[in-house]
């Protein structure tokens, strides 16, 4: 007769084992992208492990309840500010990592420390700089891609957020398949209260301000259909990135053509007014022109909120209808997919945002993280 399976979190505890998560990411003032994620990560290693939990940054081990009220109650610079004025520091990790009999190194993103811990797994999101320069600056393309191979020859676990990342980590980082594994990200559900909101005529389009989120297709479109403004404005959310800003972008249509009062750029927003803004919007536009996972395609999906998104990179993992993906270097195809959604029918628009509310629910940060869990248990040292 088999033996019952025991869980990752339960050989933890059984071993006494120490699992260290680095939240250096948590320090940033608005939380966007990896900051999310590592904010999900965290709040899920403590929820499955509050015993053997421990929470760093710069080589500090961070008081959990000072990080608790970070993640829950005040996203941004509180917990740097907590631990600028001392009250939220417990130690340096080399105090506590002597106590224990093993531990286990967890970095949701650039790792911050190397060979440090019994096991390491380090959250590899893409590998834009390497692939792709050209829509990073030159000091970022040339720092973020050596950290990745210096990131991932020091650590047992590469954990890559999709299919297409682990598929680029094994072939330009020379990352052993044995040594990989495949975690989505995961959703969580939006905010109570927000079911009744009516749908209404604008469309949302998310990403930070930069090359890499192709905003100038969008502004292409927008010029070939100036007459759409009186049916449809246009909502940018993101906050400000680098390169060109968006008054540079959309030059024109923000002053002389009828699209100068249908457009609207909101910066940075928190995460219940994003949730609203994806609840009430009619659709949803992803440009993208490459992504490591697509975490706002996915928030879309969760929000009920049909998107049509760029057909690149890990994006058509969320299999999305086929119309509903672009070309993002055809102007043409655009077209097409934003007719698509924009003509569907009343039926077919409801059946699809239930189906897509419905897929994403298979994204949870639970199974995220429990599986990066597992892969890196299954690595510790034999007793």
């Amino acid at each position: 007769m088999n033996s019952p399976r025991v869980s990752a979190a339960e050989q933890i505890i059984r071993r006494n084992a120490m699992v260290f998560m680095d939240v250096s990411a948590l320090m940033e003032v608005s939380w966007t992208g990896i900051a999310n994620v590592t904010a999900n990560m965290a709040r899920e290693l403590y929820r499955q492990l509050p015993d053997n939990s421990y929470f760093f940054s710069r080589g500090t081990v961070i008081d959990p309840r000072a990080l608790v009220t970070a993640i829950e109650s005040a996203p941004g610079c509180y917990l740097e500010v907590l631990l600028e004025n001392g009250h939220a520091q417990l130690g340096g990790i080399g105090d506590f990592i002597g106590l224990a009999p093993v531990s286990i190194g967890i970095f949701p993103n650039i790792k911050t420390a190397h060979r440090t811990f019994d096991v390491e797994a380090v959250v590899l999101h893409d590998l834009s700089a390497m692939l792709m320069p050209e829509l990073h600056q030159d000091w970022a393309a040339h720092v973020h891609t050596k950290a990745m191979l210096k990131d991932v020859n020091s650590s047992e676990v590469v954990c890559c957020v999709s299919a297409a990342t682990r598929a680029d980590a094994i072939t330009y980082l020379g990352v052993k398949p044995e040594n990989t594994i495949v975690s989505h990200l995961g959703v969580c559900p939006p905010p109570e209260g927000q079911d009744a909101l009516p749908r209404q005529n604008f469309a949302i389009v998310l990403g930070t301000i930069e090359p890499r989120k192709n905003l100038r297709l969008v502004a292409e479109f927008m010029l070939s259909r100036p007459g759409l403004a009186r049916q449809l404005a246009m909502v940018f959310v993101g906050r400000r990135g680098w390169g060109a800003d968006f008054d540079e972008v959309f030059g024109d249509l923000l002053t002389s053509s009828p699209w100068k009062d249908r457009m609207y750029f909101t910066d940075f927003v928190g995460e219940n007014e994003k949730w609203a803004l994806m609840r009430s919007a009619r659709f949803a536009i992803f440009p993208s022109l490459f992504e490591g996972f697509g975490l706002p395609v996915l928030e879309c999906m969760a929000a009920g909120c049909p998107v049509i998104a760029s057909r690149s990179s890990s994006l058509v993992e969320f299999e999305l209808p086929e119309p509903m993906y672009f070309d993002p270097f055809s102007l043409a195809d655009f077209s097409r997919a934003f007719r698509h959604i924009e003509t569907m029918p009343a039926d077919e628009y409801t059946r699809l945002a239930g189906e897509l509310r419905g897929r994403a629910g298979s994204f949870t940060w639970e199974l995220c993280f429990s599986r990066l869990l597992e892969a890196t248990v299954a690595r510790l040292p034999v007793q």
